[in-house]
């Protein structure tokens, strides 16, 4: 059992219950991580790990790059940037909604200990661990983790 919690930049202006109902939702899936054996349980204070909702200046500080959400795995924190919270990523091919969902399942991947992977067979459903952000080639976009990820 994973525990997490999720946090946010004190100048950010944004529903944060919506938020943490969107990550509560995602982790929880039967369609996500939980298939493949993982389970998370939301914990305000004290869980193995924390989910931040960002502005880019700390994914730039933290994670050494822009324009990216990322997972810093020394430390068990995701780093969700809230510029694509907010309008997502065109390459990706996924609307709003599917995008935050491929990125909360991406990160977290990360912290269970998966890396990046590239898209298989042209017309195939990309995998989460592909960096949908930048695009997905001729795949089909995919918010969720793939059986063998």
């Amino acid at each position: 059992m994973y525990t997490y919690s999720i946090d946010f930049d004190k100048d950010i202006i944004l529903n944060t219950n919506l938020v943490i109902k969107k990550i509560k939702s995602v982790l929880e899936d039967k369609r996500g991580w939980e298939r493949l054996g993982y389970n998370f349980c939301y914990k305000e204070k004290n869980a193995k790990f924390k989910i931040k909702i960002v502005k880019e200046e700390k994914i730039i500080k933290t994670c050494k790059f822009s324009g990216l959400s990322c997972a810093d795995t020394s430390k068990n924190i995701i780093y969700i940037n809230i510029k694509r919270w907010r309008n997502g990523s065109k390459l990706s091919k996924l609307s709003l909604d599917e995008y935050r969902t491929y990125v909360i399942n991406h990160e977290i991947g990360h912290l269970i200990g998966r890396g990046h992977v590239k898209c298989g067979k042209s017309g195939s459903k990309v995998p989460v661990m592909v960096q949908q952000t930048l695009g997905i080639s001729d795949c089909k976009p995919n918010p969720w983790p793939l059986y063998w990820e």
